[in-house]
């Protein structure tokens, strides 16, 4: 990802800004949805944990999606870095993969308020500060608040670091990937699911 990230950075910057259209608009946030999930799928598939291309390329679109939808029937058996990579696909999804693509766009010298309407599922798209990055941003750093005092909160109640992570980025992206096949009920504690439903409610 990062090396994708590298190459269109430094090949693929306009000398002057663009402006998209409402018709590039729609297909870039069709495409970015493809090629996330496609690239998000790739840990899958390598590490064995989903062989199937089309299981994996699934399952990073649910993720990202945040439907929670899985073709997994197990997943405890799957090793902890790939049931991380699962979770965090929610977070990223929880967000709007869009939402990130507005924050860096502005690098690229490319207008991202067309991409955010194309990506809003309302009418209209509602700005936090005048231009469409900073809101992002704006949003990207509330959810990083939420998302690190959910996890204390989540460690105080006695999980550990790593299924506190991982519950959290289920959680706050409202998807509800776990790396248990009981989900939260392995835990059988109301604590943490009344602090579970507060953030999935924020």
């Amino acid at each position: 990802v990062s090396l994708v990230g590298f190459v269109i950075y430094h090949k693929v910057i306009p000398t002057e800004s663009h402006h998209l259209t409402v018709r590039d608009g729609f297909l870039t946030v069709s495409v970015c949805w493809i090629l996330a999930s496609a690239i998000s799928s790739v840990p899958f598939v390598l590490s064995g944990a989903i062989p199937n291309i089309f299981d994996a390329f699934f399952e990073c679109s649910s993720g990202l999606t945040t439907t929670g939808a899985t073709a997994l029937s197990e997943v405890e058996g799957l090793p902890r870095g790939i049931l991380f990579w699962r979770a965090f696909t929610h977070w990223l999804g929880g967000m709007g993969i869009l939402v990130f693509a507005a924050a860096l766009l502005p690098s690229l010298g490319i207008s991202a308020n067309i991409l955010a309407a194309a990506e809003a599922p309302g009418p209209t798209m509602d700005k936090i500060s005048p231009k469409i990055s900073d809101t992002a941003k704006t949003l990207y750093k509330i959810y990083a608040v939420m998302t690190f005092t959910q996890i204390i909160l989540l460690m105080w109640a006695g999980m550990d670091l790593f299924d506190a992570s991982t519950h959290t980025f289920g959680s706050v992206g409202t998807g509800g990937f776990s790396n248990y096949n009981n989900s939260v009920a392995h835990f059988n504690s109301v604590g943490i699911e009344i602090i579970i439903t507060v953030f999935m409610i924020l």
